[in-house]
């Protein structure tokens, strides 16, 4: 009895210790099937990036461009240092073309973020130029008719500009990003209320990111300043006189749409955008 005893224990001990060794083993697998896969991955990619940049350097068409831009606008994070510059320098020259479609030039301009905001933030560019094009194709949005080339085009520049302004705070003048701020507002009055809904839900990133935008709500004008005149004939949001006018009247357009959502992120805006009291956001609106 005392040695079935025995026996059973050391069964018992000896299939805990499989059962480990099992474990194990199949850590050790599936961490090397993981490290193949991304390495496989890692590899594909970058055959993929550079076939994105042999299109880029040697075809000129249009047709090839599109899908292109658009790979390279969502994975420009993945791309490898090795890429940065000529890409940034492809993009410079491809964002003004005047035969691309709005939506391609906003891919252009978002890729050159994406690098910028990663490890590309060291290379020797300047990105104004970039902030002067994606300042100008703004004026274009409401003349999209078509709804699911709007919507993408909504999505690209949002992700654009959050880059650009709210991932940059640091890096950029309160006076370019009123600009922005008013240009956009002014945009968003015309257009559909999805698209506006989109259009003001960034804007109000902005107030939150760049705290000293409340003054373009201020009803005192001597803290407003709501006497200045906007400069809207002039491409350069560093030279539009933005802070020195108020973005109240367009916020009260806004504010009057039946639409209930951009309703309340407009009086939201309005209002210094308050996080507690009646004007304030409810969390499904400002996880938005």
């Amino acid at each position: 009895m005392i040695k079935k005893e025995r026996a059973n224990k050391t069964a018992r001990k000896y299939k805990k210790q499989l059962d480990k060794l099992e474990a194990d083993l199949k850590e050790l697998d599936a961490a090397e099937t993981l490290s193949t896969k991304l390495k496989t991955a890692t590899e594909t990619m970058k055959h993929v990036f550079q076939c994105y940049f042999s299109i880029l350097k040697r075809v000129p068409n249009v047709a090839l461009l599109e899908p292109v831009l658009e790979g390279l606008s969502k994975f420009a994070h993945l791309l490898g240092v090795e890429f940065f510059e000529d890409i940034v320098l492809t993009m410079e020259g491809l964002v003004d073309q005047k035969n691309l479609r709005l939506l391609d030039q906003l891919y252009c301009i978002n890729t050159v973020f994406v690098i910028l905001s990663g490890e590309g933030q060291l290379l020797n560019v300047d990105p104004s130029r970039f902030y002067r094009s994606v300042y100008r194709l703004l004026n274009q949005l409401p003349f999209e008719r078509r709804p699911e080339i709007r919507r993408k085009q909504m999505v690209v520049v949002s992700k654009a500009l959050d880059l650009m302004i709210n991932e940059r705070r640091k890096q950029i003048p309160l006076s370019r990003v009123a600009a922005f701020v008013k240009r956009i507002l002014g945009i968003a009055t015309v257009m559909d209320d999805p698209s506006a809904l989109c259009l003001v839900a960034l804007v109000r990133s902005f107030f939150i990111a760049h705290s000293k935008l409340v003054q373009l709500v201020e009803e005192d004008e001597t803290e407003g300043g709501a006497g200045g005149i906007f400069r809207s004939d002039i491409d350069d949001p560093d030279v539009s006189n933005a802070l020195g006018t108020s973005v109240r009247p367009e916020l009260r357009m806004l504010a009057r749409r039946r639409h209930r959502s951009l309703n309340q992120f407009a009086q939201n805006i309005l209002h210094s955008v308050p996080s507690t009291g009646p004007q304030k956001l409810s969390p499904q609106l400002t996880s938005m």
